[in-house]
């Protein structure tokens, strides 16, 4: 039309150029992710971006066939439990928070620990600094839950299986499973 701008898109691009938590970083890594059935995680539902827990499902239809389902990590966990971090993908809704989530019964992509080169960002607990290759660690407190920091503590468990890949960028960071 004359005398109006006009969008032009002039390159293309396979891999997302937007960082959010739960995000992969490269296209190619989809293929490093499983499904699971979220347990019971409560109103606010499991966010993008954080570690989970399996736990054995209360009504199995098939044997062999979702015998698990994932939550987030409570106090008793160790590393062993954390089978990975969610995925975000367009089918998940809002929380009250306004933030991208799963509710109980839903259908969770997990970046599962035990496929090495996945990488996917991260949330981070307020104040983390993680640093390039930088050790991992996860909160297994109530509030924060299955977010990430750089530091051991009280109620953080170490996750050997992931390495930081960046610097803290907005309360996530990248981080590669290994």
């Amino acid at each position: 039309v004359k005398g109006r701008s006009a969008f032009a898109q002039s390159s293309y691009k396979d891999q997302q150029g937007t960082a959010l938590a739960g995000s992969l970083a490269f296209a190619s890594d989809k293929n490093l992710v499983d499904a699971f059935i979220v347990g019971d995680v409560g109103d606010n539902g499991l966010e993008a971006g954080v570690a989970v827990i399996a736990g054995a499902a209360a009504d199995v239809q098939r044997t062999g066939l979702n015998e698990q389902v994932v939550t987030r990590p409570v106090t008793s966990s160790t590393a062993a439990n954390v089978i990975g971090i969610v995925v975000r993908n367009q089918q998940m809704r809002s929380n009250t928070a306004g933030h991208a989530c799963y509710f109980t019964e839903d259908l969770c992509n997990v970046a599962r620990t035990g496929r090495s080169g996945s990488r996917i960002w991260v949330q981070l607990v307020d104040g983390a600094q993680p640093a390039l290759d930088g050790a991992v660690f996860v909160h297994t407190d109530t509030a924060n839950a299955g977010k990430f920091t750089a530091a051991s503590g009280t109620d953080i468990i170490a996750l050997t299986t992931m390495k930081f890949k960046s610097a803290a960028v907005d309360g996530i960071a990248l981080v590669e499973l290994i």
